[in-house]
């Protein structure tokens, strides 16, 4: 989602005023059974598939059926959501995300305990092919140049498609999209447009998703845990070339 603005915009020869796309931002508060959970700074679209992935991704929730009742208030800006049972929501840590995303600090011991299995393979073609369906469904980022596009695909393409103003977000927004879809994650890849971090490996590795790709590139940390959880992890995917850090024998 995006708003009109008037803008002065100067160049080497030239100042004049025009109008200009910028996406939307909003402060989205979650209670979590009751108490306050975090503020998201997000984009004003697909809340309750951001928040179901949010949950799902720091370990509150193992599945979508665990959400009992997720209510909206448009006019705070809030969402509620009661679940079966409560998690360890834990010590609230930092990460890189721009605008201070939130992740709960226990969240590596658990996830990095579990290798993926999954034997997914594909073509470097068609990994190739799915980040370009992915750069042409990233329409909000050609009109504003401001949002993050995530993806969920199988070997037959892309099945669910994301934008947002924060990486993290976007990526929780496939991830409960796929959730409330009933899609299966661990038979599946994950695009997306942002830098890959070690908090972006623990979403995808808590997903038991097999394959990760990016246009963008990897940290260190990140690659260490990509080989940790046996993730196939992918960076620089433009044109026709790409960089596999990790699990290279899933790519053909």
């Amino acid at each position: 989602m995006k708003e009109k603005l008037s803008i002065t915009r100067i160049s080497t020869d030239k100042r004049e005023t025009i109008p200009d796309d910028v996406p939307q931002e909003i402060s989205l508060t979650v209670y979590y059974n009751g108490d306050h959970l975090l503020t998201l700074m997000c984009s004003p679209d697909s809340l309750r598939e951001l928040v179901v992935g949010f949950l799902y991704s720091s370990c509150l929730i193992n599945s979508a059926e665990e959400v009992k009742e997720l209510l909206i208030d448009d006019k705070s800006l809030s969402i509620f959501v009661k679940t079966e049972s409560s998690g360890n929501t834990g010590e609230k840590i930092y990460t890189s995300e721009c605008g201070k995303g939130i992740m709960l600090s226990d969240l590596s011991e658990e996830i990095l305990g579990e290798r993926i299995e999954a034997g997914l393979k594909v073509s470097g073609s068609r990994i190739f092919q799915m980040q370009s369906e992915l750069q042409r469904k990233s329409v909000l980022f050609k009109e504003t140049g401001g949002v993050h596009g995530a993806a969920l695909a199988d070997s037959t393409g892309i099945k669910v498609f994301m934008a947002d103003i924060g990486r993290y977000n976007a990526i929780d927004k496939v991830i409960g999209k796929a959730l409330l879809s009933g899609l299966n994650l661990e038979d599946s890849i994950m695009l997306t447009s942002g830098r890959i971090s070690s908090e972006i490996v623990l979403k995808i590795a808590r997903c038991g998703t097999p394959i990760l790709v990016s246009r963008s590139a990897p940290t260190n940390r990140a690659v260490e845990m990509a080989k940790q959880v046996n993730l196939t992890l992918i960076g620089f995917a433009r044109g026709s070339r790409m960089n596999i850090y990790s699990g290279e024998e899933r790519i053909s």
